[in-house]
């Protein structure tokens, strides 16, 4: 943001200058999605690891974020290109949402939510 002044003649002094603003308060957006009945289960019986993947530009600034998924939240704070959490237990079965609050700038290039067996031998 920029802030000037212009004047055609004179000289001037300016002291104790107080801008004020009202901003709109952001708007983070919400991503749905869903988790059927059957995978649900595999992911509480721990046949199914559900993990939250986030990919940034790599500028080694940190990053610091809330992530809320089903009104439960966790921290994000790294300076990494990559983050990752188990999110388990956050799942529901049905439809789940996920917002992202950052703090601190955040230039993300991808966010995944990926469901891997612990086994391949129990997914098959």
């Amino acid at each position: 943001n920029e802030f000037s002044f212009v004047a055609e003649k004179g000289t001037y002094l300016l002291d104790q200058l107080i801008l004020r603003t009202r901003l709109k308060e952001p708007i983070f957006p919400i991503y749905y999605f869903s988790i059927n009945s059957s995978t649900f289960r595999r992911i509480e019986n721990n046949t199914i690891n559900s993990t939250l993947s986030l990919a940034f530009v790599d500028d080694k600034e940190r990053k610091t974020a809330t992530i809320e998924i089903n009104s439960q939240k966790t921290r994000l704070d790294t300076r990494s290109a990559n983050f990752s959490k188990n999110v388990d237990s956050f799942l529901i079965a049905g439809t789940n949402y996920l917002r992202l609050v950052p703090e601190t700038t955040l230039s993300l290039i991808e966010l995944r939510l990926s469901l891997n067996c612990r086994k391949s031998s129990e997914c098959s």
